[in-house]
């Protein structure tokens, strides 16, 4: 079959027939009779608003040559027309006359072929142009604006793929060399799509047209020199064809797109290009370069934000900006900056590599620099692995990718610039002898004998007992000196050494040592106490008595009482202070209280441990006597009449227990009552009562029938005014009973209702006029789409003059009208019912978006799946991206329900969809690795009632994640953060991991739940920590930011490896420009995942030795990071934390962390800086073993690099002499950050190196024959 096509314009006379006027041609139209042209298309705007799925209406291009433009997508479904063979005219003509000129070919029209069309006048002949179109395909026509008495020329391209968009064109240009433009495509091109550059000099009057190369989305061209002048009439642009061969002639008529034509101008600015590669895997978008077109803050079209990394098999280069204003995020592809000199300077840009392969080699290339100055340095720097490289010598630099993650690398262009005496008076100092806890204070006169300013950047002093008063630097000019006070206060009776040393820049003795020495002699302390023997004497049992002991110094230093304890006896305690002080001729009283139990004598001893020098463990004996008390029992009223009580009724009378004049405390064991009607509101035994005190029972008769109940309460207690039991006496008579049920409304109607959500509706059944109770039986429908809401039991049972609510859900599975009725059997006399009826619609849904990006789902089938389509209608630019754990992000051509995708926007919105809701049972197939997974219902779904195929095997979300096909956790994304989510909200995309193959999401539309209705917020109940279950979080906090995804922990049902249903992987990091990211780094539990959210190990088995974690911390943003762990003392089980240390070591911690009493911890992180944790749990009996390093070790400081400060941690195997210092590159000692004797042990030390420029420094540690140096690098 043929049919008819027609690209038109309208060409209208004045009355006057002297003038013309072109209109607008309208869009496509396709009339439904061709012959006798019965309805051709109007001159008005009939299809002003006509919008193709191709992108829009028929254009004019009036820049070149003038044109018109349409593009047309062909396809089965889904396109602006089906592929077949068409005709078609192009025409114009008065406004009463679209046909009165048109323009005919005699041959059927040519692809890719700029072909000439003959104007035919009125009464000319009458055929039409012939053409066939494929589906599948896309085809862009140009037509030639002309005038209608003239003949025109047209062109129809062919593409296997939508025509691409030009982002952006960049030159190079040097005085005398080529000039190499870029050209930089929104995607990859069609393979019939060819992007050219033409140039000019004198203003497109003449042009060269020039083929551009590449691969991907990036292409370049060369301009000769010799048309590279600077002229005001030098221009270039690009553009893209189907044509092989174009001409400056036919240029405008077969271009595609194009962009505006740039000035070619002598010297602009450069550029280099970082291309990464490991295995089959690329990133060739990275280019750093200076621009005068750019500034060194964000340039918008210039600097191009990063799209998110896959989850797995991924290389990419970018550039962190953290500051920068891009709401996508603060990563880059380009970091361009503005054109300055750097003859006397260097400009340094920092980028990072980060892929997902583990201990594969990594290949850095570096190309297109060829326009950067011959006079200026590349250097690259690998900061890790600190190592320089030039890079006009050797473009290529190769690493090992190790664990995987970011490495951070600077690259440096441009130039580089180089670097008094110090003196000591006296050269040592003695302080001779001093008492032991006093002090003694000389002064060191520091000079400087040189003629340049002395810089001193550090002063420590070394050795036990020495310390400094003015531990500052400061500057000593030419001649000058400095007043250095030191202090010796010696704390035990022995000799000391120890000195000073002073860090400066002094030509020679960079780093000045003074040696200290003194002796600490001893001071006498008496310890004596009042009485040798404290006696209480009689005390009743259950009171207590309090009697003092003086405890006095009658020595010549202070006594330290560090502990007060008693022996013998439980009954004995002490009241006061168990450790205190007390000067020399002072004293101090102890309170010790007696406390009997029992009807007996008691002895014991308090023993008092002390730094005494006459007696470090005085002892007082203690004695005392127990006596007994009198307990009574009484009750008011002594008996509870109860009258009459219908049968299945109650009634609650109170009695009042007390225990009057008595002096010990009642005890009630038990109450017991001699008929079941009767019953005791419950009671915690024992029960009790003080003297002179009370307690009100509530005692309930329930008769089951008719007649009277005689019985008693029974009181067991240790009551000592009553023989035996103490009763209450109980009487009260049962009576008979007789229901009247009613409902309300009788009719229910629910309305419209989209397909795939649901409405209720209340009803509600009164027992209006009886006494005995109404029973309600489960309901019946007729008609389809009703049902009952309620979860409670049935029968339902509604006392007299009470009333009970149902509601009544309507959930339509098709479109239409639907009817019935329920019925509520019970035992009421008339039958209760209510008539149901509602509709089943179609929904246009909407959800605001917020700028930046967004996880997000389409709840409904769509009218029209393609993007454009759902999103191109309501956001001028998007950036929409769907996940394949092979393939990585990808551009969808369409929206599919029931899966979710990154969807990114600069400016936020609100975004609608048109379409029908899913009901039934929903299938999604899954991948291993990573899915971005959502409800396919218009409601929300609970994700423990998601089911798992695999195979013939349906199982439980539970029991898939113990078969180890899943891990059972949703992670939802919002407010730049990630969090567990236990409900599948519609609107959302949330990651899910799959850890085999075969596996697919079964989703049933009855467990579906309205969106106002959704548990948001419930999770699984928590199980109460034991020592065989238990996990501690641990949540990373940046600004306003934070990561509460990190727990640790053991279970007697988990291994020390990989366990599926307990070690979750992590989602990968938040886009948010100011995201944390904590993960275990496990490469080798999973072969789709490396970093893990929990890591939970087997139980403990004490005393066995304990266990080690490692995690690491990421933040995007520079500043502060807080780790806190707030519930860990509640969460670890009390068996372990009396057993076990739980420590914690790490970058920006000085000291290690008691994790059971300090609960958080903050450090500075630079950005992009990966910092490494270790949480150790070791034997409380091993600590003497584990605080003693089994060698002398120097760790690599962290973070590294930094700015300004940094930590080192080393190791001390025995006790020596200690020294720490940094030193330049060239030697120069620029600190002394230790030097003294240590004491064995574990040591952290920070490094300030604000005073200091950016560049590479050595750190040495010297402690006898151990000697060990390492590198930092400071960078600001």
């Amino acid at each position: 079959m043929k049919r008819v096509l027609m690209l038109y314009a309208v060409l209208a006379l004045f009355s006057s027939g002297l003038q013309a006027q072109i209109f607008e041609p309208e869009g496509l139209n396709l009339p439904g009779n061709w012959n006798g042209w019965t309805n051709p298309p109007a001159a008005n705007s009939v299809f002003g608003s006509y919008t193709q799925v191709s992108g829009g209406k028929v254009i004019k291009i009036q820049t070149g040559t003038p044109r018109w433009q349409t593009t047309i997508k062909v396809a089965e479904s889904g396109g602006d027309i089906q592929g077949e063979s068409y005709e078609f005219l192009f025409t114009s003509g008065p406004v009463n006359n679209s046909y009165n000129n048109s323009w005919r070919k005699t041959s059927t029209v040519a692809f890719d072929l700029l072909q000439t069309y003959d104007r035919y006048g009125s009464g000319g002949t009458n055929f039409n142009n012939q053409i066939t179109v494929d589906n599948g395909f896309w085809y862009v026509m140009n037509w030639e604006d002309k005038g209608y008495t003239e003949n025109t020329q047209a062109i129809f391209m062919r593409l296997s793929a939508e025509p691409s968009n030009i982002l952006s064109t960049t030159h190079s240009a040097m005085s005398g060399s080529d000039a190499t433009v870029t050209v930089v495509l929104d995607k990859i091109p069609a393979t019939e799509e060819k992007i050219f550059v033409r140039y000019t000099t004198d203003n497109f009057s003449t042009s060269t047209v020039v083929q551009a190369t590449g691969t991907g989305t990036s292409y370049t061209a060369t301009i000769p020199a010799a048309f590279v002048n600077g002229g005001e009439d030098n221009k270039y642009y690009a553009f893209t064809t189907t044509v092989s061969a174009p001409t400056g002639a036919n240029a405008d008529m077969v271009t595609i797109k194009n962009t505006v034509a740039n000035r070619l101008v002598i010297g602009t600015g450069w550029h280099i290009k970082i291309n990464a590669a490991t295995g089959t895997l690329s990133d060739t978008t990275a280019m750093a370069g200076q621009s005068p077109f750019a500034t060194d803050g964000y340039d918008s079209g210039i600097d191009i934000p990063k799209p998110p990394a896959p989850q797995s098999n991924f290389i990419e280069v970018f550039f962190p900006h953290a500051g920068w204003s891009a709401v996508l995020g603060n990563r880059y592809m380009r970091d361009i900056r503005a054109l300055k000199s750097l003859d006397e300077d260097s400009e340094q840009w920092d980028f990072s590599v980060n892929t997902d392969k583990v201990n594969q080699e990594v290949t850095l290339t570096f190309t297109e620099f060829l326009t950067i100055p011959s006079e200026y340095d590349i250097t690259l720097v690998d900061i890790s692995g600190e190592t320089e490289q030039d890079l006009r010598q050797n473009p290529v630099y190769t690493y090992n990718s190790g664990q995987g993650g970011e490495k951070d690398f600077y690259l440096i262009i441009g130039y580089q610039p180089t670097p008094p005496q110090i003196t000591a008076n006296p050269e040592s100092l003695d302080f001779g002898e001093v008492k032991q806890t006093q002090s003694k204070t000389e002064r060191i006169v520091i000079g400087n004998s040189g003629e340049q300013n002395l810089v001193i950047s550090s002063l420590s002093v070394q050795g036990v007992g020495f310390s400094n008063l003015d531990m500052t630097t400061w500057t000593i000019e030419p001649g000058d000196t400095v007043h250095l006070p030191v202090v010796f206060s010696p704390a035990l009776i022995a000799p000391y050494t120890g000195s000073v040393v002073i860090g400066s820049n002094s030509f020679e003795n960079g780093e000045l040592t003074i040696p200290l020495s003194g002796t600490g002699i001893e001071l006498p302390i008496v310890i004596g106490s009042d009485t040798e023997l404290l006696n209480f004497n009689g005390v009743k049992v259950t009171q207590t008595k309090t009697e003092t002991i003086t405890i006095s110094n009658t020595g010549e230093g202070t006594l330290d009482v560090t502990g007060v304890s008693i022996s013998g006896s439980e009954v004995f305690t002490v009241t006061s202070a168990t450790s205190f002080t007390v000067a020399p001729g002072e004293s101090q009283e102890v309170s010790i209280t007696f406390a009997p139990t029992e009807v007996t004598l008691y002895s014991a001893t308090v023993t008092f441990t002390s730094n005494a020098t006459n007696n470090g463990s005085l002892e007082v004996d203690l004695a005392g006597e127990g006596i007994t008390l009198p307990i009574n029992i009484t009750a008011d009223p002594a008996s509870l009449s109860f009258g009459s009580v219908k049968i299945g009724q109650t009634k609650t009378l109170e009695v009042v227990i007390a225990n009057p004049e008595g002096e010990g405390d009642l005890e009630i064991d038990d109450i017991t009552s001699g008929a079941s009607v009767y019953t005791v509101e419950e009671v915690v035994f024992p029960l009790i009562i003080a003297p002179n005190q009370s307690v009100e029972l509530s005692v309930t008769f329930s008769p089951t029938e008719i007649g009277t109940f005689l019985s008693e309460l029974t009181f067991v207690s240790n009551a000592t005014n009553v023989l035996g039991s103490f009763t209450v006496g109980l009487s009260g008579e049962g009576t008979a009973l007789v229901p009247n049920g009613t409902i309300d409304p009788a009719e229910v109607s629910f309305g419209n209702i989209p397909v795939g959500m649901y409405e209720t509706a209340d009803i509600t059944i009164s027992n209006t006029g009886g006494d005995i109770t109404l029973s309600i039986d489960e309901p019946t429908f007729t008609g389809t789409g009703f049902s009952l809401d309620y979860s409670g039991e049935f029968p339902v049972l509604i006392e007299p003059d009470a009333s009970h609510t149902f509601s009544l859900k309507f959930k339509p599975a098709a479109l239409g009208e639907f009817a019935g009725v329920v019925t509520f059997p019970g035992n009421n006399p008339e039958v209760l019912t209510v008539s149901l009826s509602g509709t089943g619609t179609k929904i246009d849904i909407g959800t605001f978006v917020p700028a930046g990006w967004n996880l997000l789902s389409v709840p409904v089938n769509p009218d029209d799946a393609s993007p454009a389509s759902i999103f191109g209608d309501d956001f001028t630019t998007y950036f929409l991206f769907q996940y394949s754990n092979t393939g990585g992000y990808s551009v969808p051509s369409a929206v599919s329900n029931g899966h979710g995708y990154w969807f990114g926007v600069e400016t936020e919105g609100d975004l609608d969809v048109f379409g029908t809701g899913n009901v039934g049972i929903i299938e999604k197939p899954l991948v291993p690795g990573w899915n971005i997974s959502a409800t396919p219902f218009l409601l929300g779904y609970p994700t423990s009632l998601v089911r798992f195929k695999k195979g013939e095997l349906n199982l439980s979300a539970e029991e898939a994640a113990q078969a180890g096909w899943i891990q059972n956790v949703y992670y939802g994304y919002g407010d730049g953060v990630y969090f567990p989510s236990f409900f599948l909200d519609i609107w959302n995309g949330y990651w899910f991991s799959v850890l085999e193959e075969g596996v697919s999401a079964v989703y049933d539309e009855s467990n579906a739940v309205i969106p106002q209705d959704a548990p948001k917020d419930k999770q699984p109940a928590e199980t109460e920590s034991d020592i065989n279950n238990w996990a501690v979080p641990i949540i990373a906090t940046t600004g306003t930011v934070s990561d509460n995804l990190l727990v640790f922990g053991a279970s007697q049902n988990a291994t020390d490896g990989f366990d599926a249903v307990f070690d979750y992987a992590k989602p990968p990091v938040s886009p948010a420009p100011e995201a944390v990211t904590t993960y275990f780094e496990q490469s080798g539990w999973s072969q789709y995942f490396s970093k893990f959210g929990s890591d939970i190990r087997a139980k403990y088995q004490f005393p066995d030795a304990g266990k080690s974690w490692n995690f690491r911390v990421m933040s995007k943003t520079s500043g502060e990071v807080t780790l806190t762990w707030n519930d860990i003392t509640s969460l670890i089980p009390e068996e372990i934390r009396n057993n076990y240390y739980f420590r914690m070591t790490g970058a920006g911690i000085p000291s290690i962390i008691d994790m059971l009493t300090v609960t958080s911890v903050t450090f500075n992180a630079e950005a992009g800086v990966v910092y490494n944790f270790s949480i150790n749990s070791t034997l409380t009996s091993l600590e003497d073993d584990l605080d003693a390093p089994k060698e002398f070790s120097l760790g690599q400081n962290f973070p590294n690099p930094f700015n300004p400060s940094t930590s080192i941690q080393y190791n001390v195997k025995e006790a020596s002499q200690v020294t720490l210092k940094v030193y330049d590159m060239i030697g120069n000692e620029v600190a002394i950050l230790v030097n003294e004797v240590k004491p064995a042990g574990s040591y952290t030390v920070s490094f300030d190196a604000s005073q200091l420029s950016s560049g590479v420094y050595l750190y040495k540690m010297t402690a006898g024959n151990f000697v060990q140096t390492r590198k930092l690098v400071l960078m600001k």
